[in-house]
């Protein structure tokens, strides 16, 4: 760990725990403050699309974080995260092994019989537009979560303890999810835990914000699962679970199916091994 980019000035509050404390309230102000800006633009100028429902949060949110960053951290922006060096190889696994986590995933239960494909339906420009969108709403969560939690919890307790631990709040944020169940729970913690693993090894935000956009994109978009039981309305190849809702995750989704669960485990190993913590 690079002691000298964690502690090169004093923060404006010392005790760590309490600046995790301090922050995260401030960026869920942040957030709220954002859903209520949309509410009332709404009525303005009528509804938004997603663009515009990811994008208004994540302005709110990147603001809030940058705004504790320099004032209650005391650190120069330049030192957040968004360095492009030497991260070629990185971005590449990011997008890489999502397509084959998911892919794998939806390989198994086509080929299982627990869902059926039941149209393909391509449209380049929504394609591209659910790009856009899902990396707006990854930053959303990862610019607090490890932009700034983990970031700042790694002055204090050991590199492994801050993955599990913003790997479990990443974990209970779904919790809220109208079709949530304990294996999207478990799936959600082990995304957190390779992003967080990752992230304690590089400091860099790039990796995280596109693994979580391609784990998004190619299990809701590409391949035609709900996400966390959400859908956009649009994706490449619509599917019709039939099979054991256990396997198929059901109405949540690939995220709570337990051949997802294994195939993410066994790619968190990887990561780990990979990107091995000190």
């Amino acid at each position: 760990m690079n002691k000298k980019l964690l502690s090169n000035t004093t923060p404006l509050v010392k005790n760590v725990w309490i600046r995790c404390i301090l922050g995260f309230v401030f960026i869920m102000v942040a957030v709220i403050t954002s859903e209520i800006a949309i509410k009332k633009l709404s009525r303005m100028v009528g509804n938004f699309d997603y663009i515009g429902l990811s994008l208004i949060p994540l302005l709110f949110t990147l603001g809030a974080v940058l705004l504790l960053w320099k004032f209650m951290e005391r650190k120069p922006l330049s030192s957040f995260g968004f360095a492009f060096r030497n991260i070629g190889r990185d971005i590449s696994l990011a997008i890489l092994l999502p397509i084959l986590i998911m892919g794998s995933t939806f390989a198994i239960l086509v080929l299982s019989g627990q869902i059926q494909i039941v149209s393909f339906n391509f449209d380049v420009w929504k394609l591209l537009y659910f790009i856009v969108v899902l990396m707006f709403y990854a930053a959303i969560e990862e610019l607090p979560l490890r932009g700034y939690l983990q970031r700042i919890l790694l002055e204090s307790i050991h590199p492994m303890w801050t993955v599990v631990w913003i790997s479990i709040l990443f974990g209970l944020m779904h919790i809220s999810n109208q079709y949530f169940s304990v294996v999207e729970l478990l799936n959600c913690m082990i995304l957190g835990g390779m992003i967080g693993i990752y992230f304690v090894k590089k400091k860099n935000l790039w990796f995280p914000i596109v693994f979580h956009l391609s784990w998004n994109y190619f299990m809701g978009i590409f391949f035609g699962s709900s996400i966390s039981g959400k859908s956009f309305g649009y994706s490449l190849l619509t599917i019709q679970s039939t099979g054991n809702e256990l396997l198929t995750g059901g109405i949540v989704g690939f995220e709570g199916s337990l051949i997802l669960l294994v195939i993410s485990s066994i790619s968190l190993v990887f990561i780990y091994r990979k990107y091995k913590i000190n």
